[in-house]
């Protein structure tokens, strides 16, 4: 099993192995892991500043890293919990978004985010680099993110660091530095004290690698770790970066941070080592079907051993009785002793399901909940229909994954973002989007009458994943739908409670007239002023009769028992059906035709011209 320990004063680090060796305790033979004798290395530990040591710079975090990282990967839940978070926070994507709303993003601006966002590092993009980040962050508690300039002092990239190879410096004394903030519109430069951190990474050989926070006003040397003095400049080859460091859950007795499943780390090393002890278990072959014991007599010659060996896991046929033979020990020359033959089983024993499965079931529990994650996002799937999986995702998004999106981009807006001296535009990321086919093709067809071909084409081929191409047509007026396609479905094929796919004669009668020309005359821009806000008014009004005239025909068609899918879904009340008659009574003679045209389409699935008379002489 594994152990948190303190870092050790050993030299060599051994690598952890995943196997089971044959050990001897005690004259018997036991499957354990090899893993389990094995302590995971620190490569710190002699460097860790301690009462004892008050000479050393370095600060030892909760736990050890590799300790950590190794749990996720030996744990049966943990790194899928952890899969779940980095795919949902940090690989739906981004975009950029203006500073104010209402306001345009300037286009060379957003051409510098776009460019330097794309490929923050060469051939790595910025969902390559979140990913790593996160799965850091959800495994030891902290992460970090390299940020590169370059001689100008100008950020150019960014890029991953291995953070568990990464200690925190402690503090030195306080200095004053000079932070710029915005306050009423207005950029203001405050003057600060602030004890500027430092961190240092292994890499090849235990060679030491120095970096400042980002942010810090001191150029730091990437060899020694010294900060840049007035009398001793860092040369621009011997810089230090920066490092963003993001963290889960701040530590109370250090400045580490904590992945949120610490709490539940018992449950997580339980589980693990409830599985172990099941493979060991099947692995030498577990309890015995039988055992035959004779008495009345004297167990032969090596048969204690034979029974010994039997019963230790080494023999191949773990699945057949034991036959344990014996002399016996009474009677006489004239009469033989009396031998009984008693006879054990455990098959019960060993007919059931692994040990401790309720036990591991329950860790599972505990480590998800410290996710806060409900189990569809773990593959639990048996026990949820649509309507329970969409809420599910939105409760998780809402709690657990929209937060941590706007905290990375508040820190991007913050840093790089500022750096680049972008001033329109924020770095935004882009959120879970549940999209119902149904819903969106309702709405594709509410919208049909004032759609333009183009807008609604393309729609179209986004919510059906199709291709389809615009056909050439006789140019029309701006913002009106084109003929619609014929072969409407009938009835039958409507789905319930939806509008019919095609109104070609609906259209013209829904049409408002087109504003009456006046003599005289009048400058240019002006009429054509006059002629954008005509169009715009009859739009407007256009949209909202034909939205009127919808629900009217609706409402009547289910009123009168027409549609009978309608009426079971959807009862009208006394005074709607008063409404209703009275909205008819009012219709001008245009307009009757419009509704009788939508009744025969909802009625028949057509607005043949004969359907239309007899809808209209039917009521």
């Amino acid at each position: 099993m594994l152990k948190l320990t303190e870092g050790t004063q050993k030299t060599e680090r051994p690598e952890p192995k995943i196997t089971f060796i044959q050990k001897v305790i005690k004259n018997e033979t036991w499957m354990v892991m090899a893993q389990s004798a094995v302590e995971l290395e620190d490569e710190f530990s002699s460097l860790y500043y301690t009462a004892g040591q008050q000479n050393n710079l370095f600060l030892q975090p909760p736990f050890e890293p590799n300790v950590l990282l190794s749990l996720v990967q030996t744990n049966n839940v943990l790194n899928q919990c952890i899969e779940a978070m980095e795919v949902n926070i940090d690989s739906t994507g981004h975009e950029f978004v203006p500073v104010e709303e209402g306001k345009d993003i300037d286009k060379a601006e957003e051409k510098i985010a776009q460019s330097f966002f794309d490929e923050p590092y060469p051939n790595i993009s910025m969902t390559e680099i979140r990913r790593k980040l996160r799965r850091q962050m959800e495994s030891i508690g902290y992460g970090f993110i390299e940020v590169l300039r370059n001689v100008a002092g100008d950020v150019v990239g960014m890029r991953s660091v291995e953070t568990a190879h990464i200690r925190m410096v402690k503090l030195d004394k306080p200095i004053q530095v000079k932070k710029k903030v915005e306050r009423d519109g207005k950029e203001v430069e405050l003057t600060l004290w602030e004890r500027e951190r430092r961190f240092a990474q292994t890499v090849a050989l235990n060679q030491l690698v120095y970096y400042r926070e980002f942010g810090t006003t001191r150029e730091v040397n990437r060899d020694t770790g010294e900060w840049e003095t007035e009398e001793k400049a860092v040369p621009p080859e011997k810089r230090g970066s920066e490092l963003l460091l993001f963290g889960i859950n701040p530590d109370i007795t250090t400045p580490y941070y904590l992945p949120r499943w610490i709490n539940q780390l018992p449950s997580v090393i339980g589980s693990r080592a409830a599985e172990e002890q099941n493979l060991q278990f099947l692995d030498a072959g577990g309890l015995p079907p039988a055992i035959v014991f004779i008495q009345g007599g004297t167990l032969i010659k090596d048969t204690s051993d034979q029974l010994r060996m039997y019963l230790s896991g080494l023999n191949k046929n773990k699945n057949r009785a034991v036959v344990v033979e014996v002399q016996s020990s009474s009677g006489s020359l004239d009469a033989a002793g009396k031998v009984d033959v008693k006879v054990e089983r455990f098959g019960s024993a060993q007919s059931q399901d692994a040990m401790f499965t309720t036990y591991d079931e329950t860790t599972k529990e505990h480590i998800r909940i410290g996710f806060r994650l409900p189990p569809l996002f773990l593959g639990y799937a048996a026990d949820y229909n649509f309507a329970t999986a969409q809420t599910s995702y939105m409760v998780a998004e809402a709690q657990v994954f929209l937060p941590e999106r706007t905290e990375f981009d508040e820190v991007m807006n913050k840093t790089i973002i500022k750096e680049l001296k972008l001033k329109t535009l924020l770095y935004n990321s882009k959120p879970i989007t549940l999209k119902d086919v149904a819903t969106q093709l309702t709405g594709l067809e509410l919208a049909m009458p004032v759609a333009t071909r183009e807008s609604f084409l393309k729609e179209l081929n986004t919510i059906a994943t199709m291709n389809l191409e615009m056909a050439e047509v006789p140019a029309q007026g701006a913002g009106e739908m084109h003929e619609p396609l014929k072969n409407t479905p009938t009835a039958d094929e409507t789905p319930s409670g939806q509008l019919p796919a095609a109104m070609e004669s609906v259209q013209p009668a829904l049409k408002p007239a087109p504003p009456e020309k006046k003599d005289g005359p009048k400058e240019v821009g002006a009429m054509e002023e006059a002629k954008a806000m005509a169009r715009e008014k009859a739009k407007a009004k256009y949209r909202k009769a034909a939205g009127d005239l919808m629900a009217l025909a609706q409402d009547y068609a289910i009123y009168q028992g027409l549609l009978p899918q309608l009426a079971q879904k959807q009862e009208l009340t006394a005074e709607r059906a008063a409404e209703i008659n009275a909205d008819i009574e009012k219709l001008t003679p245009e307009d009757a035709r419009a509704f009788n045209s939508l009744l025969a389409m909802y009625v028949f699935g057509s607005d043949d011209a004969d359907l239309s008379a007899l809808v209209a002489a039917s009521r």
